[in-house]
Protein backbone atom coordinates (compact mmCIF):
# COMPACT_ATOMS: atom_id res chain seq x y z
CA UNK A 1 0.00 0.00 0.00
CA UNK A 2 1.16 3.45 -0.67
CA UNK A 3 0.20 7.00 -0.58
CA UNK A 4 1.92 9.86 -2.29
CA UNK A 5 1.79 13.62 -1.14
CA UNK A 6 3.69 16.60 -2.92
CA UNK A 7 4.90 17.70 0.03
CA UNK A 8 4.23 18.65 3.70
CA UNK A 9 3.33 22.60 3.20
CA UNK A 10 0.63 24.41 1.23
CA UNK A 11 1.48 25.23 -2.47
CA UNK A 12 1.48 28.53 -2.13
CA UNK A 13 4.10 31.46 -3.87
CA UNK A 14 4.29 33.64 -0.83
CA UNK A 15 6.83 33.45 2.11
CA UNK A 16 4.04 32.25 4.51
CA UNK A 17 5.26 28.86 4.29
CA UNK A 18 5.26 26.25 6.96
CA UNK A 19 4.75 22.29 7.72
CA UNK A 20 1.39 22.07 7.83
CA UNK A 21 0.50 19.96 11.10
CA UNK A 22 -2.28 18.82 9.16
CA UNK A 23 -1.32 17.23 6.31
CA UNK A 24 1.54 15.09 8.54
CA UNK A 25 -0.96 14.26 11.00
CA UNK A 26 -2.75 12.64 7.95
CA UNK A 27 0.49 11.12 6.90
CA UNK A 28 0.57 9.50 10.07
CA UNK A 29 -3.00 8.17 10.03
CA UNK A 30 -2.76 7.08 7.22
CA UNK A 31 -0.21 5.09 7.67
CA UNK A 32 -2.43 3.81 10.63
CA UNK A 33 -5.00 2.71 8.62
CA UNK A 34 -2.21 0.61 6.21
CA UNK A 35 -0.82 -1.08 9.37
CA UNK A 36 -4.34 -1.97 10.50
CA UNK A 37 -5.76 -3.58 6.98
CA UNK A 38 -4.43 -6.89 7.96
CA UNK A 39 -1.47 -8.74 10.21
CA UNK A 40 1.82 -8.03 8.33
CA UNK A 41 0.31 -5.38 6.10
CA UNK A 42 2.99 -2.68 4.96
CA UNK A 43 2.28 0.03 3.91
CA UNK A 44 4.47 3.69 2.62
CA UNK A 45 4.07 6.90 2.01
CA UNK A 46 5.99 8.65 -0.16
CA UNK A 47 6.98 12.49 -0.18
CA UNK A 48 8.09 14.24 -2.58
CA UNK A 49 5.33 13.12 -5.47
CA UNK A 50 2.21 14.59 -7.40
CA UNK A 51 0.15 12.50 -8.09
CA UNK A 52 -1.88 15.08 -10.95
CA UNK A 53 0.19 17.02 -13.97
CA UNK A 54 -1.49 19.95 -12.58
CA UNK A 55 0.03 19.90 -9.02
CA UNK A 56 3.29 19.25 -10.92
CA UNK A 57 2.87 22.68 -12.60
CA UNK A 58 1.77 24.23 -9.68
CA UNK A 59 4.89 22.90 -8.04
CA UNK A 60 6.72 24.14 -10.68
CA UNK A 61 5.35 27.78 -10.54
CA UNK A 62 5.40 28.28 -7.35
CA UNK A 63 9.52 26.55 -7.08
CA UNK A 64 11.12 27.03 -10.28
CA UNK A 65 11.78 23.52 -10.37
CA UNK A 66 11.31 20.84 -12.97
CA UNK A 67 9.64 18.04 -12.25
CA UNK A 68 10.34 14.25 -13.35
CA UNK A 69 7.92 12.57 -15.45
CA UNK A 70 7.64 8.56 -14.21
CA UNK A 71 7.54 6.83 -17.86
CA UNK A 72 4.60 4.86 -18.04
CA UNK A 73 2.36 6.98 -14.70
CA UNK A 74 0.89 10.19 -14.17
CA UNK A 75 2.98 10.87 -11.48
CA UNK A 76 5.70 13.55 -11.08
CA UNK A 77 8.60 13.63 -8.91
CA UNK A 78 8.95 17.30 -7.21
CA UNK A 79 11.64 16.09 -4.44
CA UNK A 80 11.24 17.29 -1.05
CA UNK A 81 14.48 19.71 -1.39
CA UNK A 82 12.72 23.13 -2.32
CA UNK A 83 10.04 22.88 0.51
CA UNK A 84 13.20 22.13 3.07
CA UNK A 85 15.65 24.64 1.84
CA UNK A 86 12.70 27.45 1.76
CA UNK A 87 11.79 25.97 5.31
CA UNK A 88 14.35 25.33 7.42
CA UNK A 89 17.83 25.50 5.27
CA UNK A 90 18.44 21.93 4.74
CA UNK A 91 17.02 18.57 4.69
CA UNK A 92 18.42 17.98 8.00
CA UNK A 93 16.50 20.49 9.79
CA UNK A 94 13.40 19.45 7.85
CA UNK A 95 14.11 15.72 9.02
CA UNK A 96 14.44 16.95 12.34
CA UNK A 97 11.24 18.99 12.33
CA UNK A 98 9.28 16.69 11.37
CA UNK A 99 10.19 13.45 13.52
CA UNK A 100 9.70 16.12 16.36
CA UNK A 101 6.17 16.84 14.86
CA UNK A 102 5.49 12.62 14.78
CA UNK A 103 6.32 12.78 18.56
CA UNK A 104 2.94 15.28 19.04
CA UNK A 105 0.81 12.68 17.11
CA UNK A 106 -2.19 10.96 19.07
CA UNK A 107 -0.80 7.87 18.28
CA UNK A 108 0.95 4.92 21.08
CA UNK A 109 4.76 5.61 21.66
CA UNK A 110 6.17 2.10 19.91
CA UNK A 111 4.35 3.30 16.72
CA UNK A 112 5.68 6.70 16.33
CA UNK A 113 9.15 5.69 17.46
CA UNK A 114 8.59 2.86 14.32
CA UNK A 115 7.81 5.61 12.01
CA UNK A 116 10.95 7.78 12.68
CA UNK A 117 13.30 4.73 12.75
CA UNK A 118 11.98 3.95 8.96
CA UNK A 119 11.91 7.43 8.03
CA UNK A 120 14.39 7.70 5.29
CA UNK A 121 15.46 10.04 2.48
CA UNK A 122 16.23 8.57 -1.03
CA UNK A 123 17.77 10.12 -4.67
CA UNK A 124 15.56 9.79 -7.58
CA UNK A 125 18.03 11.28 -9.96
CA UNK A 126 18.64 15.01 -8.92
CA UNK A 127 15.40 14.96 -6.62
CA UNK A 128 14.88 14.01 -3.00
CA UNK A 129 12.30 11.94 -1.93
CA UNK A 130 11.45 11.29 1.87
CA UNK A 131 9.70 7.94 2.71
CA UNK A 132 7.41 6.82 5.68
CA UNK A 133 6.89 3.41 5.99
CA UNK A 134 4.49 1.27 8.41
CA UNK A 135 4.26 -2.41 9.57
CA UNK A 136 1.40 -4.09 11.19
CA UNK A 137 2.07 -5.38 14.03
CA UNK A 138 0.23 -7.92 16.63
CA UNK A 139 -2.47 -5.28 17.34
CA UNK A 140 -4.47 -2.90 15.34
CA UNK A 141 -3.46 0.97 16.04
CA UNK A 142 -5.63 3.72 17.33
CA UNK A 143 -4.96 7.17 15.73
CA UNK A 144 -6.56 9.87 18.45
CA UNK A 145 -8.04 6.97 20.57
CA UNK A 146 -9.72 6.03 16.99
CA UNK A 147 -9.49 2.84 15.02
CA UNK A 148 -8.87 3.40 10.75
CA UNK A 149 -8.95 1.32 7.60
CA UNK A 150 -7.73 2.02 3.99
CA UNK A 151 -9.65 1.35 1.42
CA UNK A 152 -8.36 2.16 -1.83
CA UNK A 153 -7.35 5.33 -1.87
CA UNK A 154 -9.49 6.69 1.57
CA UNK A 155 -9.25 5.94 4.93
CA UNK A 156 -12.38 5.51 7.11
CA UNK A 157 -12.91 5.41 10.40
CA UNK A 158 -14.42 2.48 12.48
CA UNK A 159 -17.57 1.68 14.15
CA UNK A 160 -17.91 -0.33 17.09
CA UNK A 161 -19.15 -3.63 14.70
CA UNK A 162 -15.97 -2.89 12.43
CA UNK A 163 -13.68 -2.12 15.32
CA UNK A 164 -14.87 -5.77 16.84
CA UNK A 165 -14.43 -7.02 13.19
CA UNK A 166 -11.34 -5.55 12.63
CA UNK A 167 -9.70 -7.33 16.19
CA UNK A 168 -11.06 -10.94 14.62
CA UNK A 169 -9.46 -10.34 11.62
CA UNK A 170 -6.02 -10.02 13.53
CA UNK A 171 -5.89 -12.48 15.82
CA UNK A 172 -7.51 -15.20 13.27
CA UNK A 173 -4.14 -14.46 11.67
CA UNK A 174 -1.49 -15.12 14.69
Amino acid sequence: MYDFKIGLTLLRGDDQVSIQKETLSKVIKTLTSMANTHLKAIGYCIVGVADTQRDAKRYKDIYGDECIKIKNSNFWVTGIQNEAIKLFGSIDKYFEKISQLIDEEPIPDSVKDYIKRNMTIIKYFSKDIMIFKIESGNDPIQYDKKYYIRHGNSVQGLDRNQEIELFRRFFSQR
